[in-house]
């Protein structure tokens, strides 16, 4: 299930152009989605372009985008951390219909901005009979009104059809999911240029999500002392988070942690397993999607690059 208060326009046809727009680099993901379960997912395109930041930018982006030809796909974005917030909360005693605008106020106290002037959608939490006496929970995003329209705008100045804004929780649960044993949930940390996201997921819902203040970055520039500091802070969020989870959802198995791929992967995972009570494994995503088509994903490190707009090209919804 995806949200759906984000989509913005009509259907144009079906797949999605992922497009992810930072400072400095614009970059986008087209998937074949397989044609059965137990087919690969093929990544058809992977294209990168570097963008001058200041003036011109728009335009220049839209450049980029006829003359790689993106403008003959529906797309979707991601936005970036610091322009949103995700929370959980008890779904509201109210009719369906009311759900979106009960949880407006009831979650104005926990915004960083005006909940009046925010954009809101939820995505129930589903609790299978097995789950006791635990009450269901929505997550709720928002973000403010001022953040959505800047990317609309953006987007529109290139000429892209954009159809929905997702979330990175959401693109890091598509990938997740792809990793996922039968009646067993799948938690996965991955540490990228944006700090580091640890999700846990189950039957291709994300039931948690933990952001960590730790950038790559961070840890490849590191001395010694700063980056055992900095693994150490990793380790102790993740033993809190995995023990909470499993306090609030037992009906959930998590035998392992898996770390998403990056250029550190390796020696960070060996670094992490002391602080782990389950075992850790490196996920490569050559063993869930077909990469063929383009060869430069068969580096771990060009594949934690573009992790979350990889995840966000599996988006399923409308």
């Amino acid at each position: 299930m995806d949200m759906t208060l984000f989509n913005l326009r009509k259907k144009k046809e079906a797949g999605w152009l992922a497009v992810g727009l930072h400072s400095g680099r614009v970059e986008a993901v087209r998937i074949e989605r397989g044609a059965d379960p137990d087919e690969c997912h093929r990544v058809l395109r992977l294209d990168v372009a570097d963008l001058r930041t200041g003036a011109g930018h728009d335009d220049e982006f839209g450049q980029v985008v006829r003359r790689e030809g993106w403008g003959r796909f529906r797309c979707t974005t991601v936005l970036n951390p610091g322009e949103y917030q995700l929370l959980q909360t008890p779904v509201p005693d109210v009719a369906e219909a009311e759900v979106k605008q009960a949880v407006r106020w009831q979650m104005g106290d926990a915004l960083e901005f005006p909940a009046e002037s925010a954009t809101f959608d939820v995505l129930n939490i589903p609790v299978p009979g097995s789950g006791g006496a635990r009450g269901r929970s929505l997550w709720v995003a928002a973000a403010p009104n001022a953040a959505v329209q800047r990317v609309m705008n953006a987007f529109d100045a290139a000429g892209l059809d954009l159809q929905a804004i997702d979330l990175p929780e959401l693109a890091h649960r598509n990938l997740a999911h792809l990793f996922a044993e039968p009646g067993r949930g799948v938690a996965m940390l991955h540490v990228g240029e944006d700090g580091a996201l640890l999700t846990f997921t189950y039957e291709g819902e994300l039931y948690g999500a933990r952001r960590i203040d730790v950038t790559e970055t961070q840890l490849r520039d590191a001395d010694v002392e700063r980056r055992a500091a900095l693994v150490e802070r990793i380790g102790l969020e993740l033993q809190r988070s995995l023990d909470n989870f499993e306090r609030l959802y037992t009906f959930v198995g998590i035998t392992r942690l898996l770390l998403a791929p990056c250029a550190l992967a390796v020696e960070l995972a060996d670094e992490l397993r002391s602080f782990l009570y389950i075992p850790l494994d490196l996920a490569d995503l050559a063993q869930v999607l077909d990469l063929s088509a383009v060869p430069a994903l068969a580096d771990p490190a060009q594949q934690g690059r573009y992790f979350v707009t990889l995840g966000a090209a599996l988006r399923t919804g409308a």
